[in-house]
């Protein structure tokens, strides 16, 4: 990477940290993660199939990131359901 690289990466990478799109960016993705790893594992699937290679490891990886979606969404899930069941004994108390 030149010199000239590496200013813009080091000008986009500030934008971004610094101003208003990363916040725009994890905006939308919330609830979203587990379908974009889902969706590069397809698109990966079919570059394969179409005789474009790709490491092995890319698909540990994505299962890998899958799992952690998944489970920070139970998380989330399972959070919600005991907040409920908390606001509804507390109606039943009244």
């Amino acid at each position: 990477m030149n010199i000239f690289e590496k200013l813009i990466a080091n000008t986009i990478i500030s934008k971004i940290k610094g101003g208003k799109a990363m916040a725009k960016i994890i905006e939308f993705l919330k609830g979203k993660k587990s379908y974009v790893v889902l969706v590069i594992g397809a698109i990966s699937g079919i570059l394969q199939s179409q005789g474009i290679p790709i490491p092995e490891y890319v698909y540990y990886i994505l299962g890998g990131l899958f799992g952690i979606t998944y489970k920070m969404g139970q998380n989330r899930t399972e959070q919600t359901i005991k907040e409920l069941l908390d606001q509804i004994k507390e109606a039943k108390k009244e």
